[in-house]
């Protein structure tokens, strides 16, 4: 019986430290920062919207923002919010590095793109990002995106009117919204 109980106890303790945490970070929400135009950005959550396949390519779009989504109102209380709709090449979608295309371009077989990305900071100061708040479209540069199912890392590196920069990073689980 003596040897039953310490390999019993001899067990517990071995599947104990073996098996996984479950404390898993691929379920921490989307957070990270960024530096847009000298100013620093802490981002807190983040959503995503797939569109799926047209035209050869797959579309996802990612909004990353620093405060809270309301779904019924469709509005994002916060003082920043960055978006980004990408576009991979073919049936499915695939992480890659993303480059400016202008929406006068076509792409090409093959090319990651995105022809829309902004970022909107709370100008105004009513908490809520919405059509009175700054917005200041991407005019080149790229984003990096890594992961998959819901989990992403989001590595932006855009350029703006009048040199202004965004740069920095977002990483964890976003929302996925279906319409």
């Amino acid at each position: 019986m003596k040897k039953v109980t310490l390999l019993s106890l001899a067990l517990l303790v071995f599947f104990m430290f073996s098996c996984k945490s479950d404390d898993d970070d691929g379920d921490k929400v989307a957070s990270g920062s960024v530096t847009f135009d000298g100013d620093s950005y802490s981002l807190t959550n983040g959503f995503m919207i797939d569109f799926g396949a047209d035209g050869g390519f797959y579309n996802i779009d990612f909004t990353t923002y620093d405060g809270s989504l309301n779904i019924g109102e469709e509005k994002i209380e916060g003082s920043v919010e960055i978006y980004a709709e990408l576009f991979a090449p073919g049936t499915s979608f695939s992480t890659g590095t993303f480059e400016y295309l202008s929406y006068f371009d076509d792409p090409e077989p093959g090319d990651y793109f995105f022809n829309s990305s902004y970022i909107t900071i709370d100008s105004d100061d009513d908490g809520e990002i919405d059509s009175n708040d700054d917005s200041f479209s991407a005019t080149g540069g790229t984003i990096m995106l890594s992961g998959s199912g819901s989990n992403y890392t989001i590595t932006y590196n855009l350029t703006f009117a009048n040199s202004m920069t965004l740069t920095g990073s977002v990483s964890g689980k976003f929302q996925e919204i279906n319409f």
